[in-house]
């Protein structure tokens, strides 16, 4: 193998896909890892299980992808940021994130994600702090979708397409600080819908179409 190679470039390339274990028996401490530039569309399961990468930041950031597999990102347990904005993902698959222990941080704005599945984000991303799903296609926050995120502070949903919020949808988000629902289309709030997040300082519920007299009714913008 490559046991020897610090920076590996392949930016300006016509690279669609990342297969299973791309990285396997290439790269050894690797400090610099150049992949911009390409019409990347799909991130393959494994794809860096044996990559041995110092730095603690991974972007992905505007390319075209499309599809991110299960176990896509299983092996980079040090990243701390992994950035997936603009791009077209549509579905979060099961165990997409999996293995991902020290990330703190997590950008998913700016795709048309319409669906997250149960198990998405699991019990692995026990220090994940900032969650952005800003500017996506979702119609719905499900129960289950971020139960397993104890250590969540920030949960961006604005600018969505948001009806409807289950029961129980913001259960053990003890540490929740700021939930931004800005610009949906939520017309009608439960009265426990926020009843866990005992250390929300700021909500954001403007630009929406409720109207429940059990909670607000004049203003949707609450600071604690």
């Amino acid at each position: 193998g490559l046991v020897r190679l610090r920076s590996f470039n392949f930016q300006h390339n016509l690279i669609k896909v990342f297969t299973n274990q791309t990285f396997n028996g290439l790269i050894n401490n690797v400090n610099i890892l150049l992949m911009e530039n390409n019409p990347l569309e799909i991130i393959k399961k494994h794809t860096f299980l044996n990559l041995k990468y110092n730095q603690d930041q991974m972007s992905f950031k505007s390319f075209q992808i499309r599809e991110l597999e299960s176990y896509s990102f299983q092996g980079l347990s040090f990243m701390y940021s992994l950035d997936l904005s603009d791009n077209m993902i549509q579905i979060i698959q099961y165990y997409t994130f999996y293995g991902l222990y020290n990330l703190e941080k997590l950008f998913l704005e700016n795709n048309l994600i319409s669906n997250i599945l149960t198990n998405s984000f699991d019990t692995t991303l026990k220090s994940l702090k900032h969650l952005h799903l800003s500017f996506n296609k979702l119609s719905f926050i499900k129960n289950k979708w971020f139960n397993s995120l104890i250590a969540l502070e920030n949960l961006y949903l604005d600018n969505n397409l948001i009806i409807e919020i289950e029961d129980n949808a913001f259960e053990n988000l003890n540490k929740l600080t700021l939930l931004n629902l800005t610009n949906n289309k939520i017309d009608n709030i439960k009265n426990q819908t926020f009843i866990d997040l005992v250390n929300l300082k700021r909500l954001d519920l403007s630009e929406n179409k409720f109207c429940n007299k059990s909670i607000l009714c004049s203003s949707y913008y609450i600071e604690k």
